[in-house]
């Protein structure tokens, strides 16, 4: 498939090696209302900015489930233990249709978009300021229709990222991605996803936590792994993160990971949400979130989109885009990129920003004039979450 899409792209002439960025639309002219999803479009759908999206994801993980109000686990206060971030906690929001698992998940979208307000909307897309470091991105909840905080990141690329729950009793380790990816063994690749999903969900279920101080880092069900980006240089930081050099096999291993990561229970749900790592061509730590590559269309669906692909025969929910831009592009605002290539591998693809990425738009190759230009750009080109900054609110 990617072949035949390469061919036509280049013999056509409609692949973007130096697309010019779109025309920002003035403030006023209605199209927040679609940045925003001031009203729930049908799911799955082809492109777009997506409250909606992250919403849905929430309610198919099962976060917004009978149960407590979070963030923290009421074990804390001597009831009886909830999952972290539990939504649905009162009489009051389990009378809501959002929290009604009985309805059609377009109508509990329906309701609960109708309940928040347009600060409210924007509170879902990014960090608050203060309680944790914006890279975790704690997003604010509204309690008084259940919808609770929700900690967004935690690595899942070796292990479920956490504090130890007691003393010898920690989360496993895997071999790092290198070793196991030069096992060559898909049924050890399965194993390790399920694990960490396992203990990823039962940390979520205790109260588990990723540091042991700094605030409310209570473990949620949004896993970030496995990184699948290529070993090019023995330079590259990075590349103990990595399964290998060849997109064939990293795309085997994200395949086989992701499937264990998201192993369904009987009503549906997965164990958790996993995000592929980092959406695309990112391979250079220096001066990451200004550096630009030109890459040919050859190149790009050879080497930088085919791991991805295979790996999105598994369903991960969505990906963390990258640093890097791509032929004058940032992956985070690059809509061929994220709208165009990845939803059409998952049309309702939730993208997550890497940290920082965002403010990383007012500076080059971009140079957005202001917060709300940099805001733009990543919105209306396919990036739903903002993940180390608050750009989306003060733009």
């Amino acid at each position: 498939q990617a072949i035949v899409v390469q061919r036509r792209l280049t013999e056509s002439g409609d692949f973007p090696l130096h697309p010019p960025l779109p025309r920002v639309q003035a403030r006023g002219s209605g199209r927040e209302r679609v940045v925003m999803a001031a009203a729930l479009q049908s799911l799955p759908r082809p492109r777009g900015p997506g409250l909606a999206l992250l919403l849905c994801a929430c309610l198919r993980t099962g976060l917004a489930r009978d149960g407590g109000p979070g963030p923290l686990p009421a074990a804390a206060t001597g009831g009886p233990r909830l999952p972290n971030w539990q939504g649905c906690g009162t009489a009051d929001a389990r009378a809501l249709p959002y929290c009604d698992r009985r309805l059609p998940l377009e109508r509990r979208l329906d309701d609960l978009m109708s309940r928040l307000s347009l600060e409210d909307r924007i509170a879902q897309i990014t960090p608050q300021k203060g309680p944790v470091d914006l890279c975790t991105t704690l997003i604010a909840g509204k309690p008084e229709i259940g919808l609770p905080s929700y900690l967004w990141l935690e690595e899942a690329n070796s292990q479920a990222n956490s504090a130890c729950p007691s003393e010898g009793h920690c989360s496993t380790t895997f071999v790092g991605p290198a070793g196991m990816g030069a096992s060559f063994n898909r049924s050890s690749w399965r194993l390790k996803g399920s694990v960490i999903g396992t203990e990823m969900r039962a940390l979520s279920n205790t109260g588990g936590s990723r540091f042991t101080v700094g605030g409310p880092n209570f473990i949620g069900l949004t896993a970030f792994g496995p990184n699948i980006n290529l070993v090019r240089d023995p330079r590259f930081g990075r590349n103990s993160e990595l399964p290998g050099e060849d997109p064939v096999l990293s795309g085997a291993y994200a395949q086989e990971m992701v499937g264990g990561m998201q192993e369904r229970d009987a009503a549906g749900f997965p164990k958790v949400a996993a995000f592929l790592k980092h959406f695309t061509a990112y391979s250079v730590e220096a001066n990451r979130g200004h550096d630009d590559y030109n890459i040919s269309a050859y190149d790009f669906f050879d080497s930088y989109l085919a791991q991805y692909e295979r790996a999105f025969l598994a369903q991960p929910f969505g990906v963390m885009c990258s640093y890097n831009a791509e032929n004058g592009r940032p992956s985070c605002a690059n809509g061929w990129l994220l709208n165009d290539v990845l939803r059409s591998w998952r049309r309702d693809a939730v993208v997550t920003s890497d940290c920082g990425v965002v403010a990383d738009l007012r500076g080059r190759p971009v140079q957005a004039r202001d917060d709300a230009e940099a805001a733009a750009y990543a919105l209306m080109n396919g990036t739903d979450l903002e993940m180390g900054t608050d750009v989306f609110a003060a733009g």
